[in-house]
């Protein structure tokens, strides 16, 4: 609520005085009280409501009004009505009684003016305007918190100036002010208020650095925008016209949350008169609004994407080409830096991450910049940062930056309940040493305290300086998943291990490992299994990992259920102070995908993780016309009836010359353009290295009893399934059996897909 002052009256001679609708004004009569009187009574002009805190009065007066015994604990308070029209318009009498002595009257004129300072502090992305009555001093969190949001304008909506837009003082046209939140002041005052008051809008020393302010000055020719508040410029005396008036006011927040800042700034008005022109102006009222800057929000990886951020380096086409038919197929915008913009630094995670900052009236996306300031230094600068791109960085440029200063060691949970605390934006994921030594490394304090400041995301710290790199997302990441909405994967040489003897028992412990990858030695499984020094690094790597778990499932409200170990094995190098340190031995999965397992086929799974092959079979699972891949495995092994459900549509062939045929696997059959129509395709989509799949069987196969119901014909491309079944694609070694599992399958060779077979009621196939 907004604050008044407190009024003295004299029976000597009449009180002048100013109230503001909204507040409560207190009107000293005990103090004022002549000596000897006990009582009094009150009357007041119907634009004046008055309030006599009391025990009941002893007895009425003759014109009836209530007569009030004079004690300390006498509280009188004033509240306008109206707004006055002239000044003095409105009167207060009051009467003094005492036992043995005349009365006594004390007369107080009363001028109602009404001063508003608006703000969005209903976060509905517009300013209503609110007496003050309520209070917008204070500031709360959450959906039913109240208090306005204030955006750090950082981008760039000028492309021809070097800097943020924060960091000058003009304004470019009008679009930018939607970076900005409105403030508006509207006056209601008698004509000539403002010749003996003034009005001075104000932030704290402390704050002036953190926020600028600006005001429009609008012409026959254009508008002019003016700072009023700012650095160097904490107070703005306005010049004002009596009657009834508004003036809006554009905020645009300076700073972010840090250390040194909380990010809560305000906004306050006063109303200043003097008594006579010689004497200082008296405070006579104030009212603020309190102000929070948005904090920078991280986005988890469970999101669906927008755009896609790729650098391009020597030989790695065939890879640009796959990203961007994946970025066309999820429909996002895809962004490739160039040899000349990389300078051959192709770790774009680790350079920057993309967040966003958010009020009501505006989201900004936001780069955070790290300050490890390799090859990749200048793109977020040059090429993120711009109109409507935010941009931001922490760590000191002159001290030594360490590994854990990368953003591959910053990550974001998705939303978590933890001990009946909700983090509805999730929880940020940093890597330190978890103790110091010597050899350890820590995360910039600077980039830390940023993090933190921000309140939103609060950091949990996990153990990575154990890696040879040590950033947290080489052994940990999060999957969208239908129930809950996310699991953890967590890289676990214990997994892989087991996956190896398994595979061992079925007669594959001569497999290579990085057959047809330059500079890697090959290895077989059997000598993986028996590398004695490569277990025990392992061993250790698994405790570290344990130790992480833990904490994730403290920090995040994670149980067992919620994780997915993947098999990934390690091997220690000694980093430059001669410490050993864990990497990777293959591509690690966790780091560089995100696959929801095929728990119907373990086995198979973790084959596809090791080997790098992709192998995808789809349908008109969407029921648009079309056969699309499904990146939801979920939706592929389900069918849901209904416009909004999934899974594809199969007619039955009611053709005499098909009903109750059956079809051996070498038969070929000619169909005519009208009978393609009765069929559904699908489609298998295989990639890989040819040297791997060579070496690799392709199985499609249906269930015994559904094998009664189906046939699939293989021309040339595509394939077509008859009835509705359900269809499996498992990826097999070459030199082995496959397991009788009681299935009807159908074996082929993975690279030579262009020979015309059939599945219907066939034999099993036990070799591949």
């Amino acid at each position: 609520m907004a604050q008044g002052t407190v009024i003295h009256v004299a029976p000597e001679q009449p009180t002048y005085a100013v109230c503001v609708l909204g507040t409560d004004t207190q009107l000293d009569v005990y103090g004022s009280a002549p000596k000897g009187y006990t009582s009094f009574s009150i009357n007041a002009s119907p634009g004046v409501a008055v309030d006599v805190a009391h025990s009941p009065p002893a007895k009425k007066n003759a014109t009836g009004s209530p007569n009030w015994p004079l004690d300390p604990g006498l509280e009188v308070t004033l509240r306008m009505r109206t707004a006055s029209h002239s000044t003095g318009d409105q009167k207060v009498q009051i009467s003094y009684y005492g036992p043995k002595s005349n009365l006594v009257q004390a007369l107080l004129y009363v001028t109602g003016v009404e001063i508003t300072l608006s703000a969005d502090i209903t976060r509905t992305g517009q300013v209503k305007p609110t007496r003050a009555t309520k209070n917008q001093r204070t500031w709360t969190w959450g959906p039913r918190g109240q208090g306005a949001i204030l955006l750090v304008n950082c981008d760039k909506d000028n492309p021809q100036s070097s800097t943020l837009d924060y960091e000058d003082d003009e304004v470019l046209d009008s679009k930018e002010l939607e970076d900005m939140s409105l403030v508006t002041l509207s006056t209601k005052t008698p004509r000539d208020f403002f010749s003996t008051h003034q009005l001075v809008l104000h932030v704290a020393k402390s704050e002036m650095d953190k926020v600028r302010v600006f005001r429009i000055h609008r012409d026959k020719q254009r508008s002019r925008y003016k700072v009023v508040l700012g650095p160097q410029q904490p107070s703005h005396a306005l010049e004002l016209p009596g009657g009834q008036h508004s003036v809006d006011f554009h905020v645009e927040g300076l700073a972010f949350p840090d250390a040194s800042f909380s990010g809560l700034v305000s906004l306050t008005v006063s109303l200043l008169g003097a008594s006579k022109p010689e004497f200082p102006k008296a405070l006579v009222f104030q009212d603020s609004v309190a102000f929070r800057v948005a904090p920078w929000i991280m986005t988890p990886n469970t999101q669906p994407p927008e755009e896609v951020y790729v650098c391009r380096v020597l030989e790695n086409e065939d890879f640009l080409k796959s990203v961007s038919a994946l970025a066309k197929k999820a429909k996002c915008k895809l962004t490739v830096c160039s040899e000349e913009e990389n300078q051959d630094d192709q770790w774009m995670q680790d350079e920057m991450e993309v967040g966003y900052i958010q009020a009501p009236h505006k989201t900004l996306p936001v780069v955070f910049d790290s300050p490890r300031n390799r090859g990749l230094k200048e793109f977020p600068i040059k090429c993120v940062r711009g109109p409507d791109f935010g941009y931001v960085t922490r760590g000191a440029q002159t001290e030594e930056i360490t590994d854990l200063d990368s953003f591959g060691n910053l990550e974001v949970s998705p939303p978590v309940t933890v001990a009946g605390k909700t983090y509805p934006l999730g929880r940020v994921l940093i890597g330190s040493s978890s103790y110091p030594s010597h050899e350890s490394q820590e995360m910039h304090q600077a980039l830390r305290d940023f993090l933190v400041a921000q309140q939103v995301q609060a950091p949990v710290e996990l153990y990575s300086d154990w890696l040879y790199v040590g950033h947290v997302d080489e052994f940990m990441t999060f999957v969208p998943v239908h129930k809950k909405g996310f699991r953890l994967l967590l890289a676990s040489p214990r997994s892989c291990y087991k996956l190896f003897q398994e595979l061992l028992k079925e007669g594959h412990g001569e497999a290579l490992l990085f057959e047809g990858v330059t500079k890697r030695k090959r290895q077989k499984i059997k000598d993986i299994l028996s590398n004695k020094k490569l277990r025990e690094q392992n061993s250790y790597v698994e405790s570290c990992i344990d130790w992480n778990r833990e904490v994730l499932k403290r920090e995040l409200g994670l149980t067992e259920r919620d994780i997915i170990d993947i098999p990934q094995l390690f091997k220690l190098q000694q980093d430059s102070k001669g410490t050993h340190k864990a990497e990777a031995l293959f591509p690690n999965m966790v780091l560089v995908s995100y696959h929801q397992p095929n728990e119907e086929v373990p086995v198979a799974t973790a084959t596809l993780y090791l080997t790098g092959i992709a192998v995808s079979l789809d349908v008109d699972v969407y029921r648009r016309g079309q056969v699309e891949m499904a990146s939801d495995n979920r939706a592929k092994r389900s069918w849901v009836w209904g416009p909004s459900g999934w899974g594809a549509i199969l007619l039955v062939n009611c053709s005499p010359a098909d009903m109750g045929q059956l079809a051996d696997r070498n038969t070929t059959k000619a169909f005519f353009p009208e009978e393609m129509k009765n069929l559904s395709q699908m489609t298998l989509s295989v990639q890989g290295p040819s040297c791997i799949l060579k070496k690799h069987r392709l199985v499609l196969h249906t269930s015994e009893e559904e094998a009664q119901r189906a046939r699939v014909y293989r021309p040339q491309t595509p394939w077509y399934i008859l009835v509705y079944s359900s269809l499996w694609v498992l990826l097999v070694m070459a030199c082995g059996t496959l397991p009788q599992r009681g299935l009807m399958s159908s074996a082929m060779s993975a690279p030579r897909i262009r020979t015309n077979e059939t599945l219907g009621r066939l034999q099993r196939s036990a070799r591949t």
